[in-house]
């Protein structure tokens, strides 16, 4: 029977505070050359006034250096949070190595009656059953890759925050006469924004009032000297 070793998918999180962000990602990058790692992903955020804010570095590490490079990047700079799980793969692992396996003996098997295929119909059929079995294989084959991949390499995302990020300086209360004058202009600007806008309201029905009741008065008018003389 032959030994399989355990299949382990490791991810991780590190979150950090800093004073200096750029140099606590210079050293997380070390950490990940020092392991034999790289960074495949890395983002920067600047302030106002172009002081680097906060990073986020995505690692992969070797999967047997997984815990030491967690522990490492946990004393980089102060720790805030660290996470870490690891999933067993080795059934699916086993069972797509069984599976390749099985698919390439099919296909020897289907390449062996396309040669002995005597009619055109036969080749047309063995030929779909050949490509079929053809595309499984290639799906096989790169879930293995994926696999390996992740079982052989670890990922660990880094975030790092300036220690002053969180803090929010209190705005300054503005009192004395300038305060006073800006508070009473906005006062004012508002309620000539609200005149404006009941003017602008109420305008249209006034204009159809003096259109409509113009003709009505000039009707009117004559009917009204005749009582007036009549009287």
């Amino acid at each position: 029977v032959e030994a399989q070793q355990p299949a382990l998918i490791s991810t991780g999180t590190v979150s950090l505070r800093s004073d200096d962000v750029a140099d606590t990602r210079f050293d997380v990058q070390k950490v990940a050359d020092r392991y034999r790692g790289q960074v495949t992903d890395s983002e920067t955020r600047t302030d106002q006034e172009g002081e680097v804010r906060d990073a986020r570095l995505v690692l992969r590490v070797p999967s047997a250096e997984f815990t030491e490079a967690m522990d490492e990047l946990e004393k980089v700079a102060d720790l805030e949070a660290s996470t870490s799980t690891s999933e067993d793969v080795t059934t699916q692992v086993v069972d797509t190595r069984v599976r390749i396996r099985v698919q390439r003996a099919s296909i020897a098997r289907i390449e062996e009656l396309l040669q002995r295929a005597g009619s055109i119909r036969d080749v047309v059929a063995v030929e779909q059953q050949l490509t079929q079995r053809q595309e499984r294989l290639n799906s096989l084959l790169r879930q293995q890759a994926y696999l390996a991949d992740q079982t052989s390499m670890s990922t660990i995302t880094v975030h790092v925050e300036r220690a002053d990020a969180a803090r929010t300086e209190p705005e300054p209360v503005e009192a004395g006469f300038l305060s006073g004058l800006r508070a009473g202009w906005g006062g004012l600007t508002t309620v000539l924004l609200g005149l404006a806008t009941v003017t602008g309201a109420v305008l249209p029905f006034v204009a159809l009032g003096l259109l409509l009741g113009a003709p009505a008065w000039l009707l009117l008018r004559p009917v009204v000297r005749r009582r007036r003389a009549a009287a």
